[in-house]
């Protein structure tokens, strides 16, 4: 299996924590970063399941990877 850079796993998720949003009636910009919107109950509440989804299916923890692109 093809190891994600960090970059493409922070991607994913966001695209994830988008159709979670779409999934609850709510819309935002194309080029929203839930990860960014931490004051936002709704997107962080979004970005958190999505988050959860990644850690359970593929082990691998989108906060640390955008923790390494913050560092970078």
């Amino acid at each position: 299996m093809t190891k994600l850079t960090d970059s493409t796993i922070v991607q994913r998720t966001n695209a994830l924590a988008r159709k979670f949003f779409t999934m609850q009636g709510w819309a935002a910009p194309t080029d929203y970063k839930f990860y960014e919107h931490k004051a936002s109950p709704r997107a962080r509440q979004v970005w958190n399941m999505a988050c959860e989804a990644s850690i359970e299916l593929t082990a691998t923890d989108p906060e640390d990877a955008l923790s390494n692109l913050e560092e970078s």
